[in-house]
């Protein structure tokens, strides 16, 4: 039922969809998926939790991009024998739009650089209470213009994340390098002003 419902909304938003522009600085916001496929930290299932964005997006005689400052955090439970597990990021990634400006669906690329945190419900067996780690990101996503100010962003992303730091109740350690891979796929709306 959910899934034809989301349907119905995403379809009455193309038919309705005006050609305008989304350009300007927006605040965006909607729910994030995340599921961790990297090998050294697959000790958690996927994670659901929110996403808020701030950027700009411009165009150009030649095509329209955009910067984006991007933050989320999901909840993440532990698979058997593991703790559950909060995971964060905040990233700064340029969006090249490669439709036409002005188009009803306008799809772009992404590419970025993020700083990412992963918080331990509880110590591990080593003392630790969570990793820290960086990463690029790289996607693809659609905005559709809703209304003159509104438009719903939906994208999905890569991010290719080595984890190097481990907390505990004193500080932080580094330690050797860990493969925290993710796919990220995204869900909600920008406000433009």
């Amino acid at each position: 039922m959910k899934k034809i419902l989301a349907l119905a909304v995403l379809a009455f938003a193309l038919m309705a969809a005006p050609a305008m522009a989304k350009e300007g600085f927006y605040i965006g916001g909607g729910m994030e998926l995340n599921r961790i496929v990297g090998s050294d930290v697959d000790q958690w299932a996927n994670g659901v939790g929110v996403d808020l964005k701030v950027g700009y997006n411009d165009s150009a005689p030649r095509g329209q991009a955009g910067l984006e400052i991007d933050w989320f955090k999901t909840v993440h439970p532990g698979k058997t024998g593991y703790v559950d597990a909060t995971l964060s990021g905040l990233s700064v990634n340029l969006k090249l739009f490669i439709t036409e400006a002005k188009a009803p669906i306008e799809v772009y690329l992404l590419a970025g650089y993020g700083f990412f945190k992963i918080d331990f419900d509880h110590a591990d067996a080593f003392g630790y209470t969570g990793l820290l780690g960086k990463g690029v990101n790289l996607g693809i996503g659609f905005e559709v213009s809703i209304t003159e100010h509104i438009a719903l962003n939906v994208g999905g992303t890569y991010r290719f994340i080595t984890y190097n730091k481990a907390t505990d109740s004193v500080g932080t350690v580094h330690i050797a390098e860990l493969n925290g891979d993710m796919l990220s796929l995204y869900g909600g709306f920008n406000i433009y002003f």
